[in-house]
């Protein structure tokens, strides 16, 4: 199946204990599966963190919380941690709801994030 063209996911290895996932677009049950794949071909290198940027990401539904939730739980069982990168409201509203802006570790920025990880062990 294609990926809708409004959908794009790259990664940064950059600091590779922590690399970044960044996505572009929607991110709803259409792409849910490719998003949680790329997830968890990165949690498969055993990083520190994984950083999952989704500033340019404009909608997100349960397919794309449930990839995240996923994602972090293979992290945890490996001493590791999710962070979520994400400061539209979009985004940020519907994590929030949920209750899940602490367990996702939910920054505004990339240096956040890596502030994050640099003071606080994996949950």
């Amino acid at each position: 199946m294609a990926l809708p063209d409004e959908f794009d996911l790259s990664i940064d290895a950059t600091v590779p204990a922590a690399p970044v996932l960044r996505a572009c677009g929607e991110i709803d049950v259409a792409v849910a599966g490719t998003f949680l794949d790329r997830m968890l071909q990165v949690v498969a290198e055993r990083p520190q963190a994984l950083l999952v940027d989704l500033r340019d990401v404009t909608f997100i539904d349960s397919s794309a919380v449930s990839a995240l939730a996923s994602a972090r739980k293979q992290l945890l069982a490996q001493d590791a941690r999710l962070v979520v990168i994400a400061d539209s409201l979009s985004v940020r509203r519907v994590l929030e709801v949920l209750g899940l802006m602490d367990a996702f570790g939910v920054v505004r920025t990339t240096d956040e994030a890596l502030e994050t990880i640099r003071r606080t062990p994996a949950d």
